[in-house]
Order: structure tokens, then sequence, then C-alpha cells
């Protein structure tokens, strides 16, 4: 049996993402994904996949993410069915919630994921928020917050500081370049987050740093 052979390598050595091509099924109420493998031609459930994913390594969580992002980047998207969309019901539907998924790596990768797209950072933020743990700084990347127009931070502050309370490290030593600035932008655009927990731990421990 194709799948079960695919899903027997769990715990060894597993086909890799490029081999996988997400189909999208969409009703009235939701949106459906269906993994598929390119050379058995057979059909792996969201169930599956997320059972997959939660007992593999981090190498493979971290290549699944980079294929999935490459998917959402691609120019040629099907105008009635999005690949920016499918990335979206992955996290949501399929990503595992567990600790052990839960790697610095990993969130990272999420954070920087979800501050590359202005237009869909509100959705994105909303779906990363519960996969995140405290990433380390030279791995999360985060150039659109620096932008002097049009800036993430100006017109979602609020989610930028869930973000980014959820991601830093408690050494602001640590902390990626230029991020303080990014903590000083979140409180001028909202004034009344001045007086949030988390602002005034973020700036606490950067002035400790």
């Amino acid at each position: 049996n194709p799948r079960s052979q695919i899903l027997a390598q769990r715990s060894g050595h597993h086909p890799p993402p490029s081999r996988w091509t997400l189909n999208q099924t969409k009703t009235k109420s939701s949106h459906h994904i269906r993994f598929s493998d390119r050379e058995t031609c057979s059909n792996i459930s969201n169930d599956e996949m997320r059972d997959l994913l939660l007992k593999s390594d981090e190498e493979f969580r971290s290549h699944v993410l980079w294929q999935a992002e490459r998917w959402a980047e691609d120019e040629r998207e099907n105008v009635e069915i999005r690949w920016s969309e499918k990335i979206e019901v992955l996290l949501e539907d399929v990503w595992p919630r567990q600790i052990l998924a839960k790697t610095p790596r990993i969130s990272a990768r999420l954070c920087n994921f979800v501050f590359s797209d202005k237009d869909r950072f509100v959705r994105r933020a909303a779906l990363v928020l519960p996969l995140l743990s405290k990433a380390e700084g030279d791995s999360i990347m985060l150039p659109n917050l620096r932008k002097s127009k049009g800036n993430i931070v100006d017109i979602y502050p609020e989610q930028t500081l869930a973000i980014l309370d959820a991601i830093l490290p408690e050494n602001a030593m640590a902390w990626p370049y230029g991020i303080e600035s990014t903590i000083q932008r979140i409180g001028k655009a909202d004034g009344r987050l001045n007086a949030d927990p988390r602002l005034l731990s973020l700036n606490r421990r950067w002035d400790a740093g």
C-alpha cells in the first residue's frame, strides 16, 4: 500500500516535502486540503499528515514550511484557489500544536512568514500565535518591520506586539538587529499600548540587556 509505505517512514527517512502537492476543495462553509504524493499518487489525510509532522524531526518540519512558503509565493496562483490561502489552511487544520513542534527554529520561520505579507498579516498572526515559542535571535529576520512607510507595525501595532512578546527570548542580547526601534514604534503607533504589560516587559528586558 503506497500510503502505508509513506506513513511507515515517520520515524526514519521521510519523503522530501517537494514530493507532495496540496489539493484544496472549497465548500460554502469551509476549506479542506489534501496532501498527495507525486510519486505514488496516494493521498494523505490531514490527520495522517499531522501525525507525520509530529513524529518527524525538526529538519523535516522546517522543509515542509519552506515548501509551503514557495507555493504561497508562486506567481502563477489559481484565480479561485490561491496557494497563499493553502498554507493558512495547513497552519490552522494540520500543523501540530504540541510543545515538541514548537522549536526555536520553527517559531522563527513562522514568525518571518507572518510578517512577509501585510495584506494577510492579521489572519496569519491569529493562526501562528498558538504555534510559537521563544526563538533564537539570529534566525529571526523581520526586514519588513524596518520599512519607513507602510510598515506593519504602524498599521497593526497590537498584533505585532503579540507576536514579538511570544517569540522574543528573555535575553535581549539575543534579539534581532534593530528590534528596539520596532518596540518603540509600537508605542508610538498606539499610545494605549505603552501601558500594556507585554510592551512594558519588552522595554524592561531591552533596558536590562
